[in-house]
């Protein structure tokens, strides 16, 4: 069975899964209108071993670049689930594709904006490469990080440029916003460069934009970038933000490890009342289900995961992903909002297979695509799956 055939597979059975969902409880205008889902697929899934928070040595803040305005204003739409990168063909979960210019095994990471630009991390060519809906390249980045922070409901998506710069773009504009890089001092007499955590609001030329950003070389977020000043974040709670609430309301974060722990325990924070409102120690790396009433938190290592486990918001368990006995789980990502995207093979990534399990009734994965012969799992994916 050849990529095409895969995908067309793949599509079928997400449209006739799709069908069966009920309505969300978020209508468009909810998210455009508030801070959005952060789609974002942590760094490093090792050990998050932290001995210190950096301080954030703070510089004036505004913004160097202003976004054109594009031809045609896009129509947006929420994010109703990850897309799938198979080859060099890209499903989104309504089903369409779109053929990118580079395939599955030459990829870091990937991302689709709500106007359907596809974003694209290459390995190793520190670029960020933004492609039209139609397939066509529309620009190249030069990046100083190979690592792509979704925003917004997917309406903006940010990187570092070459020069340490935090780089924004967002949907219906032609070329990102660029915020002040910020030098974060983290060693004595040393200074770390800046990485961005999430991106909150839209209107990004106009102000209406805020970037959560700490140093590249430890898992804090601790600086607000915003037009009129920056600011720090997290109060008494110091932790790497991964993912931000649909409704803007709820920050997802892995608290900084103390000095014996190997992982930070995953919170999820209410920054008006400055207050973790739930905790657990047994997940990192949460990330929100699209209608915002789950979270998704893993831990892993070489290009693995361990364990998955989806949960409510008070981070009580609602379903848990493990791999089999000499099996390898990949990558676990949302489907929707009522299920998990599930990738997994054997050691040799003989039989790649995409599944969906749902979050509700019986734990029976239903196969989506595959068995499929693809690289070793700690180096690639047959499947790829968007921030």
């Amino acid at each position: 069975m050849n990529d095409e055939q895969l995908l067309a597979e793949l599509g079928a059975e997400l449209d006739r899964r799709a069908d069966r969902l009920p309505p969300g409880r978020l209508t468009l205008a909810d998210v455009q209108a508030r801070a959005g889902a952060v789609r974002r697929r942590r760094r490093a899934a090792g050990a998050l071993a932290v001995a210190a928070v950096a301080a954030a040595v703070l510089v004036p803040l505004g913004l160097t670049g202003q976004g054109g305005d594009r031809a045609v204003d896009p129509a947006t739409s929420p994010r109703t689930g990850d897309a799938v990168l198979a080859g060099d063909t890209l499903r989104h979960p309504d089903g369409t594709t779109v053929t990118l210019p580079l395939d599955a095994s030459q990829v870091s990471e990937v991302g689709v904006l709500t106007d359907g630009r596809v974003v694209v991390m290459a390995t190793g060519a520190r670029v960020v490469t933004v492609v039209e809906p139609d397939g066509t390249v529309q620009a190249e980045y030069p990046v100083a990080l190979n690592d792509l922070t979704m925003g917004q409901g997917d309406d903006t998506v940010a990187w570092v440029d070459d020069e340490g710069t935090p780089q924004v773009l967002e949907a219906g504009q032609e070329r990102p916003v660029a915020f002040v890089a910020v030098g974060f001092t983290s060693v004595p007499g040393g200074v770390a460069g800046t990485r961005v955590d999430a991106v909150l609001g839209t209107g990004c030329a106009d102000g209406g934009c805020e970037v959560l950003a700490g140093p590249d070389d430890r898992s804090v977020t601790n600086t607000r970038l915003a037009l009129e000043r920056p600011s720090l974040v997290g109060g008494g709670h110091p932790m790497e933000v991964t993912d931000v609430s649909p409704d803007g309301r709820l920050w997802a974060g892995v608290l900084v490890p103390g000095p014996d722990e190997q992982f930070g325990c995953a919170v999820l924070y209410d920054p008006a009342a400055d207050r973790v409102t739930a905790r657990s120690c047994d997940t990192s790396n949460l990330e929100f289900s699209p209608d915002g009433a789950h979270v998704l938190g893993w831990r892993g290592d070489n290009n693995m995961v361990g364990e998955a486990v989806a949960l409510d918001l008070d981070l009580r368990e609602v379903r848990s992903v493990v791999p089999a006995p000499q099996e390898a789980l990949s990558r676990v990502g949302w489907a929707d909002s009522g299920g998990l995207l599930v990738v997994r093979t054997s050691y040799d990534g003989q039989d790649w297979r995409l599944s969906r399990l749902p979050l509700e009734g019986p734990a029976k994965e239903e196969l989506i695509a595959g068995p499929v012969a693809g690289p070793n799992p700690e180096l690639g994916t047959a499947y790829l799956l968007s921030e």
